[in-house]
């Protein structure tokens, strides 16, 4: 931004010298006039209303004191920079004491001093405009535009330390004890589908009303809307002094959100907490810490609230050491064909995962897809759309289901099982009878044995309940009619055991994250 600049010096050949001193628009500067005496300077200092005056101390007529004076009386918002001789300090010190910003001696005045005394004054001026500026977004916060100013400024709070001076004057939020809390609406593309045309400004509101409801007991707490489907609340707790205590409150005020957006909104959010710290520069770390924290959602699908507090030291290191030696070891199995024992290597691996709390979602998938393309290529099958799946999928339980669902599907545990005996032969039975109704009660009666036990043992082995299992199989086959023949959705739903289309097209939406229609006119099937 161009600083305007107004020379105020009675001696015509100083004044021609500063004006020829630097290259003034080359430093972004725009002389703006030149008084010869005080009383000038005041006239052109209320006409042009410059941003710097550098103003020669001992003029005639109206001094250098008296036009600082005036400038403080009139309230006008120009910085001065004192031009004064070696015998002229006593008039100095009073300059500086009636609002002057700096001084040069006029004798030895050269561009490189003048340039450090014009820089200088320059932050203070842009300093002063910031401020202004966001003293004017407060005191219109009712208004649209002063509330998107509002967010403007908190925006970059959360990305840039030193973004505001004086930030205490501008935001709700203290130094002492802050944090920043993040919150994500779950499956916000399907939650978008609820509104007319994907409009969730009315949703976003009924929020915000939820959140300050919540917040009544804590004022000191900002709320901004970062991203489509992001708010993130900014939150100190300068009166409370135990940690302990503040990370209690955080927990009851997160659980507390979490309730009211399921009872009154009716969507699901995950909500990461940060750091806590006592420094404004520390909120972009507190938000980036509290992103990490709810990115742990990925390992834990039933979980909500996330708090970096709880993220230990040997979890952020993620060393990836011996998960890449069991990846190797997953890799030489598949290629060796040694099937038997790829069951108890892949239980192995997401219970590593899980155990170091590895938040690293793409190398995962990357790796799962890769092994199960070395089995579909060793089985003579190609099945792009079970890969596609591996990538969409959102949380590490899908990812294990999936890829135990493919083993099951293409009988890599029928030769060599890999399960107890019980599972083995619940996962036979249903092969034969899916294009039935089948019940618990049935399998228990066929294997002759509890359905108590038969549960508890199949679900402990694979993962899934027996309901869940027989829906995942069946689905698998629909999708092999849909490939390879013209049979109508409702008779391929028939086909594969479904007591009606309304409930396969859920199931199959819910499982594969497309309608079968969807899934039949898709690239690559």
């Amino acid at each position: 931004m161009i600083q305007k600049i107004l020379i105020a010096e009675d001696e015509l050949l100083t004044r021609i010298g500063i004006r020829n001193l630097i290259p003034w628009q080359e430093y972004e500067f725009q002389l703006a006039g030149e008084a010869e005496d005080g009383e000038q300077a005041i006239k052109m200092l209320e006409k042009y209303s410059p941003d710097i005056l550098l103003l020669d101390i001992n003029m005639p007529m109206v001094d250098g004191i008296s036009v600082l004076q005036t400038i403080k009386e009139k309230g006008w918002h120009t910085h001065t920079i004192i031009l004064s001789c070696h015998d002229e300090f006593e008039m100095v010190k009073q300059a500086l004491v009636w609002g002057a910003d700096d001084y040069i001696l006029k004798n030895t005045l050269n561009q490189k001093e003048l340039l450090e005394a014009l820089t200088k004054v320059r932050k203070k001026v842009m300093q002063e405009k910031r401020e202004q500026n966001y003293k004017e977004v407060i005191n219109h916060l009712d208004t649209e535009e002063g509330q998107a100013l509002h967010q403007g400024l908190l925006s970059n709070l959360l990305t840039k330390p030193n973004a505001l001076p004086n930030t205490e004057k501008f935001i709700q939020v203290r130094e002492s004890n802050l944090t920043c809390i993040t919150l994500d609406i779950y499956n916000f593309k399907s939650v978008q589908q609820r509104y007319e045309h994907k409009d969730t400004s009315l949703l976003f509101e009924s929020l915000l009303s939820v959140l300050e409801n919540a917040l009544k007991k804590y004022p000191e707490h900002e709320i901004l809307h970062v991203r489509e489907d992001r708010l993130v609340i900014m939150i100190s707790f300068s009166k409370i002094s135990n940690l302990d205590q503040i990370h209690h409150a955080l927990k009851k005020l997160c659980d507390h959100v979490v309730q009211l957006c399921t009872t009154y909104l009716n969507i699901s959010i995950v909500i990461g907490v940060g750091g806590i710290y006592h420094d404004y520069q520390k909120i972009p770390q507190s938000y980036q810490e509290s992103i990490l924290a709810s990115s742990y959602h990925f390992l834990h699908k039933d979980t909500h609230v996330f708090d970096f507090y709880q993220i230990t030291p040997s979890i952020l290191d993620q060393k990836f050491s011996s998960l890449q030696d069991l990846e190797n070891q997953i890799r030489k199995i598949c290629i060796d064909r040694q099937y038997s024992t790829l069951s108890a290597a892949i239980l192995d691996y997401f219970s590593l995962i899980r155990n170091q709390g590895v938040i690293n979602p793409a190398r995962i998938k990357d790796f799962i897809a890769e092994i199960v393309n070395i089995i579909l290529v060793d089985l003579g099958i190609s099945d792009f759309g079970i890969l596609t799946q591996i990538q969409s999928a959102e949380f590490l339980d899908d990812i294990q289901h999936l890829f135990c669902d493919i083993l099951v599907q293409n009988h890599i545990f029928s030769s060599k099982p890999q399960y107890d005996a019980i599972t083995n032969r619940v996962i036979q039975y249903i092969q034969n009878n899916y294009q039935s109704a089948i019940s618990l009660a049935e399998i228990a009666e066929h294997l002759q044995i509890s359905e108590n036990h038969i549960s508890r043992v199949f679900k402990k082995n694979t993962g899934k309940g027996i309901p869940e299992f027989i829906n995942h199989y069946r689905i698998e086959q629909s999708k092999e009619l849909l490939r390879t023949t013209e049979l109508k959705i409702y008779q391929i739903a028939e086909q594969t055991g479904f007591q009606s289309v309304s409930y396969f097209n859920t199931t199959f939406k819910k499982i594969v994250g497309q309608t079968p229609y969807e899934f039949r006119n898709s690239p690559g099937i």
